[in-house]
């Protein structure tokens, strides 16, 4: 949080930054996943793209290790127990879905810089599966809430009456917004990169969204 805003400061200053060394202690410690991703992102910034590479697949590798998990690990059990006695600080960084799409999505750009084009093509439909993923799950946890909460004969209407009025004119321009899984961004990311790949059918679907 204190040092990604400085970073960027100074290359928006001009400077160059020495992204090879920088976050090094936030790589080697729980919140390595994120600090790869900034580090990827800060390197592509400044067209080190070989090195933006590598930090964002390091990144991914750590993402997906999250997804393989089956059960909760001794590990996670021991990272959450201590942060209860010391602070929230060591549990293991996670990077909500958001993030796992964007990770794909830059490197994508970074395969974009260097030519390659089906590589770009594998980028973007991993962000749009990582969006697909996060919407279902996403579903599906609000109906197993939505469930529970009928099991307890709790009714949701008072709230969702409350919140209403609270969102005023503004809840006009939010239900524009299916959810807040999918990125437009991307999508548009994806539709150029299948316009390139001669898939006009796959980009046109990807205009769409």
């Amino acid at each position: 949080d204190s040092k990604v805003p400085q970073l960027l400061k100074a290359m928006g200053a001009g400077q160059t930054v020495d992204v090879h060394n920088a976050l090094s202690d936030e790589v080697e410690g729980w919140d390595n996943t994120l600090a790869y991703c900034e580090r990827g992102r800060l390197a592509q910034l400044q067209g080190d793209t070989d090195f933006s590479l590598d930090q964002l697949e390091e990144a991914l590798d750590e993402i997906e290790e999250f997804d393989e998990r089956a059960f909760i690990s001794v590990s996670d059990i021991a990272a959450h127990a201590a942060s209860l006695v010391v602070n929230d600080t060591l549990i293991p960084y996670e990077p909500p879905p958001f993030e796992r799409v964007l990770a794909y999505h830059y490197q994508a750009l970074n395969y974009l810089m260097q030519g390659n084009l089906e590589d770009a093509g594998v980028e973007v439909r991993r962000a749009n599966a990582a969006q697909v993923s996060a919407l279902k799950a996403h579903e599906e946890e609000l109906a197993d809430a939505e469930e529970a909460a009928k099991s307890r004969d709790f009714s949701t209407s008072p709230f969702s009456t409350k919140i209403d009025t609270m969102l005023g004119s503004a809840k006009a321009v939010a239900a524009q917004v299916k959810n807040s899984f999918q990125n437009a961004y991307t999508f548009y990311l994806s539709a150029v990169v299948h316009e390139l790949l001669g898939e006009p059918n796959d980009a046109y679907i990807d205009y769409k969204k």
